[in-house]
């Protein structure tokens, strides 16, 4: 992932995550980006997080059983994204580090 300067749009630093990500969003705050990888081996499971004030990678979520992550939201501490693989939307908890809701498509 390529950081730019919101203002100049100059390349500001680059942080490492999974091969292919597709889509980013960020907390209301700015501390904290998600970004899916939805094609790690055909298969994708992943979703990393990285820390924007540090600009270092923090952890990332392991989707399965709901495979090839698209579509991010964040609202509420609370990530929603699709899960195209599995045919279902779902919602992830944050703070509890784990699934909350799951409903299909």
């Amino acid at each position: 992932m390529i950081v730019f300067d919101y203002q100049s749009l100059e390349k500001v630093n680059s942080v490492s995550v999974g091969d292919d990500p597709h889509e980013i969003v960020t907390t209301p705050d700015g501390t904290r980006a998600y970004i899916s990888i939805p094609l790690m081996n055909n298969n994708g499971h992943e979703i990393d997080v990285v820390n924007l004030k540090t600009l270092k990678p923090e952890v990332k979520i392991d989707t399965r059983p709901f495979y090839i992550p698209h579509g991010l939201v964040y609202k509420n501490e609370k990530l929603w994204f699709t899960a195209q693989g599995s045919k279902s939307v779902v919602v992830y908890d944050v703070n509890a580090h784990q699934f909350e809701e799951v409903f299909g498509t």
